[in-house]
């Protein structure tokens, strides 16, 4: 199965930090979202990104958070559902994009493995 944006099970990248690449992201409609580099992202599953949770000073911008779920190609992630936690909204070039353990992704597990097994197991 190719990497789409509707899996239940997504890879993690092992503390990857990057950024919006140049550009940005114009609005929250915008379903490509460019990176500045997607070095140790998984290809061949969906991941969970988290734009604008802190800025550049690691500062906090609670209202700048957005998870989106993407599909990695080139140095974009592509068919991206915006807005999953947080609002869907512009971006700036150089914002910062994490790889974090959220409860989208979390419960997206969970989803897929009750799909095959009741909560007993």
């Amino acid at each position: 199965m190719a990497a789409a944006n509707t899996v239940l099970f997504k890879k993690l990248s092992k503390r990857w930090v990057g950024s919006i690449g140049s550009g940005g992201v114009a609005d929250g409609t915008v379903t490509t979202v460019p990176l500045s580099s997607t070095t140790d992202l998984p290809t061949d599953t969906a991941v969970v990104a988290t734009i604008g949770r802190v800025d550049a000073n690691g500062t906090a911008t609670p209202s700048l958070e957005e998870t989106v779920i993407g599909v990695v190609s080139g140095d974009n992630l592509i068919n991206c559902v915006r807005g999953v936690e947080g609002t869907a909204q512009a971006h700036s070039a150089g914002a910062v994009v994490e790889i974090l353990v959220t409860a989208k992704g979390w419960n997206d597990m969970i989803d897929g493995f009750l799909a095959e097994h009741s909560q007993l197991g």
